[in-house]
């Protein structure tokens, strides 16, 4: 190891930092940059090993690459003679386990911790990185209040291997590093043990969800002041973390939310299918918790069943909901299940206790609609989730055009319910005209299918609304968003994209808390080459909003149309998870795994792609666009000729969209069938398909990019120039 004072390279050695399992860290200043640093050097067991070396340098590369404020950033990976280390960002502050105090922390600062670190997990796991040695010291909080994940990656895995877990106490294996050191059958490190998961302790291969136990481990530490799992020696703590459930949370500090308390329960159950599956979800949740961390109360608003006679007024019913859903989310002492928490459940025969139990809050609401002619019959139930019983039901009737006074009525009522509080609070954008609402309803139930022929009706239907109620902003939204795919896939043109910009900063105008409106900016931006300031509106999307599909799955596809595949990657994944019904988030998502050259995780996104469009095949048979999607899936996961089946069906139904065109196009190429693929993607083209940056960085596309034909396509496309205001 290094001397103070000595250059290695281009670095001179300032001080020890620290040490670990995986060598020692110091701070040097890179004499070419004159910017101080962080240097790790591999401990020779590390060094030693050419196939450890190799892998750590190939981990660190891919670390390298993620760019994520929340993760030390890995300048450079580096070999002087036979010495290996890495240099690495170097941040200056505490480490996490030197700011948990025997109380634990208040909910508030530990929700300023939790989401960063929980950002940063999820967009390491996103590029296909798993942490393996999570715990409190590998997270820096530095002196600005950056939140920093350490050393992601870049743990020693030796497999399978059982650990031997003998009977040394655990006090003596761990040091003044907090690294206390296992081994497995041949001697190697191993873990840290009071954070390892089942799986880990038991020496299985583990993946992310063994991280997502960890974080559990270190918020439960965060929040407590102790750590779960206890024993006085290796033998016992391993018992402890594969046979043991913890005190909750809530049962040793009685002021922690419930819902953050079964969050933690959540990720630590012993079996991995029971955890949350992506971190994602783990970080849409903190963040509603801090949106709403005073609550006394939570509740979730089920999407409302439709009873109407002809059994087409879900669109109005499930309107109804979001209605109520949005009154009560104005009560400040109150927390909300997000909509797209809580409209996965739709159709969902399980337990209402149970749902609610999923979502993490103490009552449900749930409801029917019965519709006939102008008249509304609305049933409606609150269920307290600890013990399945109704705490409060009623029924109300009225006139259709009276709707907007119905959901009020019925969210005083709630709100009296849960808290006694009197009076409707404010309604955020509210509709001032029912047709209006209507309108608006209709066009966004048609918006996502995503065939040229039902955005345009989308299209109309958010113009009708705008046109009964001009300050309407999620109308605005709406009809951006419509025009901003009319741009896309249709041949919209400028007129469109003018719009969409229109459009959509009216509807920022007027709802400037609502993150549709900022979505449908950040995409019609992105689509005008003004990438910063679509990169903003973005982020002020999922500020107002971290579980918005709208806010994910635009800025998905602004980062796969500027090939930042990482980026695109992190925020299919989440899209994915918010809109759990949605098919073409996964779908893309297995697109870009293909294209970063993941294969465990392209066929999983393939896989979970082809349920989603098989259920909505099932709902809406004659969609070309499904059809066309599940066909590309189906040939990622080597079921050639079903795909091929399915591909002949979307273009049987989809005459004349482009997208279906453009999609078998993409099919057909990975197929080997050249010819074919590059006539269906001149049908695309001269459809109106002028996406042109999209075109250009599609992997599907590669095995015709070479042909003449192809550029001749390409050169086509209109070139339409930024718009400039």
């Amino acid at each position: 190891m290094p001397e103070i004072g000595e250059h290695i390279g281009a670095y001179r050695i300032e001080r020890k930092l620290g040490e670990g399992r995986m060598g020692e860290v110091y701070r040097a200043l890179d004499t070419r940059l004159e910017r101080s640093v962080a240097l790790k050097f591999l401990a020779e067991r590390i060094a030693g090993s050419a196939e450890d070396v190799d892998r750590v340098g190939r981990e660190a590369r891919a670390l390298a690459a993620i760019n994520h404020p929340n993760i030390v950033t890995i300048y450079a990976v580096e070999q002087v003679g036979e010495v290996h280390f890495l240099a690495m960002e170097l941040v200056e502050g505490d480490s996490l386990d030197h700011l948990i105090s025997d109380r634990g922390m208040p909910v508030q600062e530990f929700l300023q911790i939790a989401i960063p670190l929980a950002d940063g997990l999820a967009a390491a796991h996103a590029a296909g990185l798993v942490h393996r040695d999570l715990k409190s010291a590998h997270v820096m909080v530095s002196r600005a209040g950056r939140v920093k994940l350490l050393d992601l990656g870049l743990a020693v895995h030796h497999g399978a291997t059982p650990l031997v877990w003998d009977d040394r106490s655990v006090e003596s294996t761990v040091d003044t590093t907090a690294l206390a050191e296992l081994t497995t059958n041949d001697g190697a490190v191993a873990g840290t043990p009071a954070y390892m998961s089942p799986e880990q302790v038991r020496g299985e291969t583990v993946d992310h969800r063994s991280d997502i136990f960890s974080l559990g481990v270190v918020f439960y530490e965060m929040l407590t002041g102790s750590r779960p799992f206890q024993g006085a020696t290796l033998r016992q703590l391993a018992a402890s973390i594969t046979a043991q459930r913890p005190q909750t949370v809530s049962a040793r500090k009685p002021l922690v939310p419930g819902v953050l308390s079964d969050l933690v329960a959540r990720c630590l159950d012993k079996d991995p299918t029971a955890r949350p599956q992506q971190v994602a979800e783990i970080a849409a949740t903190l963040a509603s918790l801090r949106r709403g961390e005073r609550s006394g109360r939570s509740v979730a608003v089920l999407p409302f069943v439709d009873m109407s006679p002809g059994g087409d007024q879900r669109h109005f019913s499930e309107g109804i909901a979001e209605g109520i859903l949005d009154g009560l989310s104005e009560v400040a002492d109150l927390r909300v299940a997000s909509r797209t928490s809580t409209f996965r459940y739709r159709g969902d025969n399980r337990d209402v206790a149970d749902i609610g139990r999923r979502l993490g809050v103490e009552t449900v609401l749930e409801g029917s609609v019965r519709r006939a002619k102008d008249r509304l019959r609305i049933a409606t139930r609150l269920i307290d989730v600890a013990d399945d019983t109704d705490l409060w039901s009623q029924r109300f009737e009225g006139d259709v055009e009276d709707v907007f006074a119905l959901e009020d009525e019925i969210t005083t009522s709630v709100i009296e319910a849960l808290q006694g509080v009197l009076g409707a609070p404010p309604r955020p954008s509210q509709p001032t005209d029912f047709e209006a609402y209507d309108y608006y309803l209709r066009g966004r139930s048609l918006l996502y299918r995503d065939t040229t022929r039902e955005i345009a009706l989308a299209r109309d239907m958010f113009s009708h609304a705008v046109t009964h109620d001009p300050d309407y902003a999620l109308a605005h939204s709406g009809l951006a968003d419509a025009a901003s795919y009319l741009y896309m896939h249709a041949g919209g043109g400028p007129s469109a994209l003018d719009e969409a910009i229109s459009a959509a900063e009216h509807a920022v105008q007027t709802g400037p808390k609502l993150a549709e409106g900022h979505a449908a900016l950040g995409l019609a931006l992105s689509l005008s080459n003004r990438h910063e300031e679509a990169d903003r509106a973005f982020a002020a999307a999922i500020e107002l909003a971290p579980d918005s599909f709208e806010a994910r799955y635009s800025r998905g596809r602004s980062a796969f149309a500027q090939g930042q595949m990482e980026l695109a990657a992190r925020e299919f994944e989440v899209a994915s998870i918010v809109r759990s019904e949605d098919y073409q988030a996964p779908a893309l998502l297995s697109q870009v795994y293909r294209d970063l050259q993941d294969p465990t995780r392209e066929v999983a996104s393939a896989r979970r792609a082809v349920r989603r469009v098989e259920r909505h095949l099932a709902l809406q048979p004659g969609d070309s666009r499904a059809y066309s999607i599940g066909a590309r899936c189906l040939f990622q996961l080597g079921e050639r000729q079903a795909a091929l089946e399915w591909a002949d069906r979307a273009l049987e139904l989809g005459v004349g969209d482009a997208t279906t065109y453009y999609t078998v196009a993409c099919l057909l190429a990975q197929a080997g069938q050249l010819d074919a693929a590059l006539a269906h993607l001149q049908q695309a083209v001269d459809l109106g398909y002028g996406h042109r940056a999209w075109i250009e960085h599609d992997g599907d596309l590669t095995p015709i990019r070479d042909d003449p034909r192809f550029a001749v396509i390409l050169e086509s496309i209109e070139r339409h120039a930024p718009v400039r205001r």
